[in-house]
């Protein structure tokens, strides 16, 4: 195990890395370049070369370019139809919930789920004509839709 020295200012008595956020950072400058010349030139010489490590690139998900539609059944007989999946074609989510509900004459919302991602949800069972309307309205092909099972809530 190696001992680290670290190196104080005699101005601000900070580290230098941090004497540029004080109120006397000039001061402790002009006291560092006296002091050691060899940290001030790391710190301050745009010419310095900083070895940093190389940090492997972190690999991106490939997200599926998929919507998908499930109706689910509420209370009694009411049913809601949800479609996620929608903002992997970046489509703005709140334009595409007032053409539902402009569409289908019902109410439609996004909704954020536990997972994080978001959802519209859409008030009556429009499973089926929600495939031609994406494709018409959102230009989304139909091998990219899939219909889910509905399961209740």
């Amino acid at each position: 195990m190696e001992i680290l020295t670290v190196y104080y200012c005699q101005v601000c008595k900070l580290p230098p890395e941090y004497c540029s956020y004080g109120p006397s950072a000039q001061r402790c400058r002009q006291q560092l370049e006296e002091d050691n010349k060899e940290l001030f030139q790391q710190l301050y010489d745009p010419n310095a070369v900083v070895e940093k490590e190389d940090k492997k690139p972190k690999k991106q998900k490939e997200v599926k370019k998929q919507v998908k539609v499930q109706m689910q059944e509420r209370t009694r007989k009411k049913r809601i139809t949800v479609v996620t999946g929608m903002e992997t074609f970046d489509l703005d989510l709140k334009k595409a919930a007032k053409t539902f509900s402009s569409k289908f004459a019902c109410g439609a919302s996004v909704t954020k789920t536990a997972s994080g991602t978001e959802e519209i949800v859409i008030q009556g069972d429009f499973e089926h004509e929600i495939v031609g309307l994406l494709g018409k309205e959102f230009s989304i092909a139909e091998s990219d839709i899939v219909i889910l099972d509905a399961k209740k809530k």
